[in-house]
């Protein structure tokens, strides 16, 4: 069952859905938040949403590598 998403589909909490909301309403957003948010499923979930919602779209993700 890893990896699968529930039949009744995903419970995110208050903060979590503030943050959809705002990623997927601007531009850009700049957000710092503590361990264990789901800053990358969140991201992620967002870019895929918006390849849904934006045919032709051209996103793209980076990440910080090791220095």
């Amino acid at each position: 069952m890893d990896g699968e998403i529930p039949e009744d589909g995903l419970k995110f909490y208050f903060y979590q859905r503030v943050f959809l909301r705002a990623a997927m309403r601007f531009k850009y957003v700049y957000m710092v938040f503590p361990r264990a948010y789901s800053k990358s499923f969140l991201s992620v979930l967002v870019l895929m949403i918006r390849c849904i919602l934006y045919p032709r779209a051209k996103l793209f993700v980076t990440s910080g590598g090791k220095e």
